[in-house]
C-alpha cells in the first residue's frame, strides 16, 4: 500500500479532472504502471513464500505460509482498487465508493462463513481475495468509460495468473512449483512488456520512490 499515497497525490486531483480525456490516460498510465510493479513482486514473494516463512516464521507457526499467497494477491486489488478510488473521490462519486465498501464487506463476511466450513481456514484468504475483487469491479464499473476496457482485462488477467501461481504454491511441494512460478512469472513480463516499454520512466519513479 506504500505505493497508493505516491500515485493518489502525485498531481492535484481537480487539476487531472479539467479534461476528461487527460484524466482517463494519466489514471490509466498509473494503474497500469502500479499493476506492473505489484504483479511482479507478488509473484516473487508467492514464490519466495516458504523460503521466507523458513526464518521469518517460528517452527510452530510455519505451517501459516499456506495462507500467505491468496492474501498477497488481495494486496494487489487493494491497491487497484484504492487508485480508482482516488479517481472517483476526484468526481465527488461518495455514492459509489460507500455501495463498493457496503457490498465487499457484506460479501467477505458471507463468502468467510462459506469457505471456512467448506476447506477451513484457507478459506478466510480466498473470501479474502474474492470480496476485494467485488469492491475493484464495482469501483471499475463506475470508471469504466474513462479508461480503455483494454487496460482492465489486462489487469485482471495478469491477476488470474497469480491465482493459479497461488494455487499452484499451495498445493504442490516438489521442484515443479519453483518451475511453475518461473514461468509465470516470465509470462507476466511478457502480457506487460509493451507497457512496461511505454511507461518505462513511470516505472522507474516508482521504484526510486519504494528505495
Amino acid at each position: 500500500y506504500d505505493i497508493l499515497p505516491i500515485n493518489a497525490r502525485a498531481v492535484p486531483m481537480k487539476k487531472i479532472f479539467s479534461t476528461k480525456c487527460r484524466s482517463g490516460a494519466f489514471f490509466e498510465q498509473v494503474l497500469i504502471s502500479m499493476n506492473i510493479v505489484m504483479c511482479l513482486g507478488c509473484s516473487l514473494l508467492i514464490c519466495l513464500t516458504k523460503n521466507l516463512a523458513g526464518f521469518l516464521y517460528s517452527k510452530d507457526f510455519y505451517e501459516a505460509w499456506r495462507y500467505v499467497p491468496f492474501l498477497i494477491v488481495s494486496c494487489v486489488i487493494n491497491a487497484s482498487a484504492g487508485i480508482i478510488g482516488a479517481m472517483l473521490s476526484a468526481k465527488k462519486d461518495s455514492k459509489t465508493m460507500a455501495i463498493a465498501g457496503v457490498i465487499g464487506a457484506f460479501s467477505n463476511i458471507i463468502l468467510n462463513i462459506v469457505f471456512i466450513g467448506f476447506i477451513g481456514i484457507q478459506g478466510a484468504a480466498v473470501a479474502t481475495v474474492i470480496s476485494s475483487f467485488i469492491i475493484f469491479y464495482i469501483r471499475m464499473r463506475a470508471i469504466v468509460n474513462e479508461i480503455n476496457v483494454n487496460c482492465f482485462i489486462l489487469i485482471i488477467f495478469t491477476w488470474l495468473l497469480l491465482n493459479i501461481q497461488s494455487v499452484i504454491k499451495i498445493n504442490i511441494s516438489s521442484l515443479y512449483s519453483y518451475i511453475s512460478d518461473c514461468v509465470i512469472f516470465f509470462v507476466i513480463v511478457i502480457v506487460y512488456l509493451k507497457p512496461i516499454i511505454k511507461y518505462k520512466d513511470l516505472l522507474l519513479k516508482m521504484i526510486r520512490r519504494k528505495r
